[in-house]
């Protein structure tokens, strides 16, 4: 087997002088003092120069500071080898890394096969600089699989996506120490992993995909596309490492109420506070943005309010592209859908003739146009706000036929939702004077109203082409936003990945 089991039994005679001090963690007083010893210098110029000729991808950039930290509070004396020997958390270090597969991560990514090599032929005659470079790769590797497993490899930002991974970054260099200190090594990675259901499901479906790929039996599947050629069983693997990437993005709100719309499922799901089992209370349809034109962004917020029978007030690139050429191809066309040239965005504005004036001023952005509230109005009858940059909600739709075809983007951008009635009354659940008949009058009244949730709830919008199902099936959805592959790409380009 690659994990060095003996380690924790090996001994080694390496001279003392090598070391100028004992490497016991915490000794801020010799920090002041700089690197003293060989294998201490020689630490120091590796983070100095964050570089590691050694590894697979030498640069480490991003991770200098937090090994600056780790090594300063002991004058760079080395953290995983001792006069006597390596420490033998250094070889849970390597069967930690051994396993990575197990989370879609590549052994190779870690250098495990340097590590293994270096661990076993560590003796009195290493030279002080083979013993820096063993020291400080223990501790980057190991750093790097933590945030690795904890936030993802790349940061979500540098895609174009909406997710904030900041408030999860951990303070790696006193995690580390600390996990030395208290032989906890296994501990910490296994606590960096994602708690939600779904990733630990996720996993389970990995490794019986793995197993099948060396000819075990087939986990299984389901197929949710419109693609006659299925994906080969090394694509579906590498389809659930990136599922597994993207989860390590996510915001922890498993103490809150939020909504899951993930766009190549066309599925929409609630969750309740504090939910254990993965299951969601609220499901429905959805029909998201067109692809290659209108793409429904990836982000999340928070919904803040409901605007039951709402106004639609179209962007200035609908106006532009599609309403202004219907009225100039029709003279009738704001009438005949229900729309209206108002001087601003508030539902309170009159309406002004649909003059040829007015509609000019319209193409030139000084005056509006909106569609009065009903059952033909584009939003439905709700529509469910979280303010965002992108001017993306929630909203019902008229168009009720949509939501039966198996592939379902057709918007422009916006999500639309199946039963807007059975999404607010489960949005209001804590607001119980809004009861289902309460909705119902409110969406079939006389003008807009708007309700402001007690409590606002996460809304993700989110993008994965692999979940696991309450059977336990493995659904594979198509790519139609081709996002896999653009994280496909960014991951194989390696380290260092931009923070």
């Amino acid at each position: 087997m690659r994990v060095f089991h003996t380690l924790a039994l090996l001994v080694l005679c390496v001279p003392a002088s090598l070391f100028a001090q004992s490497p016991t963690p915490g000794l801020g007083a010799a920090a002041a003092k700089g690197p003293e010893g060989p294998i201490a210098t020689a630490i120091a110029e590796i983070v100095k120069k964050a570089h590691h000729p050694k590894l697979k991808w030498p640069e480490f950039p991003h991770y200098r500071d937090e090994l600056e930290r780790f090594y300063g509070e002991t004058a760079y004396q080395p953290a995983w080898i001792e006069v006597s020997g390596a420490r033998k958390q250094a070889g849970d270090v390597l069967s930690v890394l051994n396993v990575s597969a197990t989370r879609g991560l590549p052994p190779e990514d870690y250098d495990v096969t340097y590590l293994e090599q270096s661990l076993k032929n560590l003796g009195p005659a290493t030279p002080p600089q083979d013993v820096a470079f063993l020291d400080a790769a223990l501790t980057l590797l190991l750093m790097r699989h933590i945030s690795d497993v904890h936030i993802g490899r790349i940061n979500p930002k540098n895609l174009g996506l909406g997710y904030s991974i900041e408030q999860k970054k951990y303070e790696l260099a006193s995690l580390v120490r600390g996990g030395i200190e208290k032989d906890r090594i296994r501990q910490i990675v296994s606590e960096a992993e994602p708690e939600f259901l779904q990733y630990r499901k996720l996993k389970g479906a990995l490794a019986a995909l793995q197993a099948a790929l060396k000819g075990g039996a087939m986990p299984p599947l389901k197929d949710v596309t419109q693609k006659k050629v299925l994906p080969a069983l090394a694509e579906r693997i590498r389809m659930v490492e990136l599922a597994l990437e993207r989860i390590r993005w996510f915001p922890d709100v498993r103490d809150r109420k939020a909504i899951v719309a993930n766009i190549p499922a066309f599925r929409l799901a609630g969750f309740d506070a504090g939910t254990k089992d993965g299951k969601a209370a609220l499901g429905m349809n959805i029909v998201v943005g067109k692809a290659m034109r209108t793409e429904t962004p990836v982000f999340s917020g928070d919904m803040r309010f409901i605007v039951f029978r709402p106004y639609w007030y179209p962007p200035y690139s609908i106006i532009k592209k599609e309403i202004v050429p219907g009225i100039k191809r029709d003279g009738k066309y704001i009438q005949k859908h229900n729309m209206e040239i108002v001087a601003g965005m508030n539902d309170d504005a009159p309406a002004l003739p649909a003059s040829a004036e007015n509609v000019q001023k319209v193409l030139a952005g000084s005056l509006r146009i909106r569609q009065k509230p009903g059952p033909k109005n584009s939003l439905g009858l709700a529509k469910f706000m979280f303010p965002n940059s992108h001017s993306v909600y929630l909203h019902g739709t008229p168009a009720q036929a949509l939501f039966a075809k198996p592939r379902r983007d057709f918007s422009h951008g916006c999500v639309r939702v199946e039963d807007p009635a059975a999404l607010a009354l489960w949005a209001l659940a804590d607001q119980p004077e809004w009861t289902a008949e309460k909705i119902k009058a409110a969406m079939n009244g006389s003008k807009p109203v708007r309700v402001d949730l007690q409590t606002p709830i996460p809304v993700l919008l989110f993008y994965t082409t692999v979940i696991v199902l309450p059977d336990d099936t493995i659904a594979f959805y198509e790519d139609i936003y081709g996002m896999d592959k653009d994280l496909d790409v960014a991951l194989k380009a390696g380290e260092p990945y931009q923070p």
